[in-house]
């Protein structure tokens, strides 16, 4: 073999490794769980019951302040993109402050605008009303199908946000 064949084949060796493990990074970011579970799944927080040092089963209000909490930590990266999935008039009523209006049916045609804005390697948040709300699940579905892979949602969404005492933009 001569030395410009043993050269190449070294250089495709370490592509293809590079390609390997540009591939297993990606599906580690992929299949990791999101810290602000779906519907179906729960945020489970240990609350001290007063007076003690042991836990109890958190109430709902617990759990909603939690998580409140932990996602208005997340979103003052400024790596993070937050989407409100609600209609125009809730959008116009009360959203978090930087949000962008994204709702399921901004999808009936073409990408939309706000989201092909967005690298695909953006961390994103999507929210809706409530936990009872499909509207932010369906925005993450889609987001998802044109390969944005690291998408979260924030179940307790803008009633939850208010409850808290949160600040909101208008209009």
């Amino acid at each position: 073999m001569s030395e410009s064949t043993h050269s190449s084949a070294t250089v495709r060796s370490l592509i293809g490794m590079l390609a390997v493990v540009c591939v297993v990074a990606t599906i580690d970011r992929w299949v990791r769980p999101l810290p602000f579970p779906p519907k179906s799944e729960g945020l489970v927080v240990a609350v001290p019951q007063s007076g003690g040092g042991s836990t109890s089963q958190p109430s709902a209000a617990d759990l909603e302040k939690a998580e409140v909490e932990a996602v208005e930590a997340y979103i003052k990266s400024p790596l993070v993109v937050v989407f409100d999935a609600n209609s125009e008039a809730g959008f116009k009523e009360a959203r978090i402050p930087g949000a962008i209006h994204l709702p399921p049916d901004a999808f009936s045609g073409d990408v939309p605008a706000a989201v092909d804005r967005v690298s695909r390697s953006s961390e994103l948040l999507v929210y809706c009303k409530s936990s009872e709300c499909e509207a932010a699940e369906y925005v993450i579905l889609r987001l998802k199908e044109l390969g944005y892979t690291n998408v979260r949602l924030f179940k307790g969404g803008i009633r939850a946000w208010l409850a808290a005492g949160k600040p909101v933009e208008k209009g």
